[in-house]
């Protein structure tokens, strides 16, 4: 497996469980669901990583403005937290512990 493939995987892996996760602790709080996104943000693969970010976000931001998400009866106002792995294994393992 490749060194970008393995940091994608993780990346889905990553948001997934901080959805996943979140989905529960955002129900007995202030009604704010927040989606992580784990990828690489800078050096010289930035465009993908900082394009899913910017990408999640962008959605956020128009979920938000037309009311939320609505889960389960219950809307929840949608906030995206970004994590950049450097391209580096390490951080991006870092990063996934952070999110969840």
């Amino acid at each position: 497996m490749t060194k970008f493939r393995l940091l994608r995987l993780i990346s889905v892996a990553a948001a997934v469980a901080v959805a996943s996760a979140h989905v529960g602790t955002a129900m007995a709080q202030d009604k704010v669901l927040k989606v992580g996104s784990l990828g690489v943000m800078s050096g010289p693969l930035a465009g993908w990583g900082g394009v899913m970010c910017q990408t999640a976000q962008t959605f956020a931001d128009m979920r938000n403005a037309a009311g939320g998400l609505t889960i389960g009866g219950e809307t929840y106002m949608l906030e995206i937290v970004c994590y950049d792995t450097r391209q580096d294994p390490k951080v991006a393992q870092t990063g996934a512990e952070r999110l969840i």
